[in-house]
C-alpha cells in the first residue's frame, strides 16, 4: 500500500461533495457528506486499513 497524503483526503472530499451536489437537494447532499466522513474517520482508527482508501474512493466517485 502506498502512502497517502492529505491532499489525497481533500481531493475524496471534494470529490465526495461534487458527487452527492450532482445527485441530491442540498440538505440531503450535506447528510450523505457527513455521513461518508464520519465512516473514513471510523475507518481511520483502525491502523491496518491504512492505505490508499482516499486514492480508489476519488477514483470510484468520479466515475459516476
Amino acid at each position: 500500500m502506498s502512502e497517502e497524503t492529505i491532499n489525497d483526503a481533500l481531493k475524496w472530499v471534494e470529490a465526495l461533495i461534487l458527487h452527492y451536489q450532482k445527485k441530491y437537494i442540498p440538505s440531503t447532499a450535506l447528510e450523505g457528506v457527513l455521513s461518508e466522513v464520519r465512516t473514513c474517520i471510523t475507518l481511520g482508527e483502525f491502523p491496518e486499513l491504512e492505505g490508499t482508501r482516499f486514492k480508489d474512493a476519488t477514483k470510484q466517485l468520479q466515475k459516476h
